[in-house]
């Protein structure tokens, strides 16, 4: 069955690299299983304010690529199912010092 929501759970594991020299714009991408047969890939590019203090927000925009396992009745050799399953869109509040691990909480708004 495709489902077409994320609301099987709320982690998801990521990988970000700052894009440019004066630091405020982030490229975020990661992997967010579902506990049923689906994977998704949120990809975002967000964007950081006074990127040299520790309080920062920040907003962006991406898309989710999602690939899902299934078996369809009357292709069986089709198993699987891949689109963009939405729009992201993050407004969050982000603590940071100059490296290292940093705190991020906010809502990631999705438009499917």
């Amino acid at each position: 069955m495709l489902t077409h929501d994320f609301n099987d759970g709320f982690v998801s594991i990521n990988y970000e690299a700052t894009i440019g020299d004066k630091r405020k714009t982030n490229l975020r991408i990661g992997i967010y299983p579902s506990l049923e047969t689906a994977v998704a890939f949120p990809i975002t590019i967000s964007w950081i304010t006074k990127p040299l203090k520790k309080h920062h927000f920040e907003y962006g925009a991406g898309l989710v690529y999602r690939v899902e396992y299934f078996v369809d009745p009357f292709n069986p050799s089709k198993k699987c199912f891949h689109d963009v399953a939405a729009i992201m869109l993050p407004i969050m509040y982000r603590y940071q010092k100059n490296k290292g691990l940093f705190f991020r909480a906010g809502v990631n708004v999705f438009v499917s």
